[in-house]
C-alpha cells in the first residue's frame, strides 16, 4: 500500500506535487511501522529515477 501510494505521488506525470497523497503517505507511515520501511524503500527507489520530476516529488515526499 505504501509503495503505490508512494509511486502515485512521485509519479512523473504530475504536474506539482500531489499534497493529497503524501499527507495519506504521512499518515500511513505515522501509525504502521511496516508501511514506513516500505515507504523508505519507494522514496529510494525513486529518488534513482532519471526522470527530474520523480526525483522531486519523492523529495517532497520524504521532507513532510
Amino acid at each position: 500500500m505504501a509503495a503505490e501510494l508512494v509511486n502515485g505521488a512521485t509519479s512523473e506525470k504530475l504536474a506539482e506535487t500531489d499534497w493529497t497523497k503524501n499527507i495519506e503517505i504521512c499518515e500511513l507511515v505515522a501509525h504502521d511501522k511496516r508501511q514506513a520501511r516500505d515507504a523508505v524503500k519507494a522514496i529510494k527507489k525513486r529518488l534513482g529515477s532519471k526522470h527530474p520530476n520523480t526525483q522531486l516529488f519523492a523529495v517532497m515526499v520524504s521532507i513532510i
